[in-house]
């Protein structure tokens, strides 16, 4: 299901406009790129939760020029399913 079925799906379900439901999803965007900046965490409930990782520094191979190189540890996104989404997908 891509973001458009998505949103025309949720509008017809709950009765509200497309634009609405797109007004909905873009604050809770915000909202989570808010609470994962300041190093918590956002839920989703039923959904699942969104937090920030570090990747550690690392030393990479390059045949190329024959040399190794250190990549710098990096923030990155990590996303938990629940349980309940879980049990429905049946890992």
């Amino acid at each position: 299901m891509n973001q458009k079925e998505l949103i025309d799906t949720i509008a017809n379900d709950l009765c509200m406009t497309k634009a609405s439901v797109r007004r909905v999803f873009k604050h809770a965007g915000a909202l989570a790129a808010e609470s994962v900046n300041n190093g918590g965490s956002f839920q989703l409930p039923g959904i699942g939760s969104i937090r920030r990782g570090m990747r550690p520094a690392m030393r990479r191979w390059i045949p190329a020029r024959n040399e190794v190189r250190v990549v710098p540890a990096t923030a990155v996104i990590r996303f938990r399913a629940s349980k309940s989404i879980k049990e429905k997908i049946a890992f």
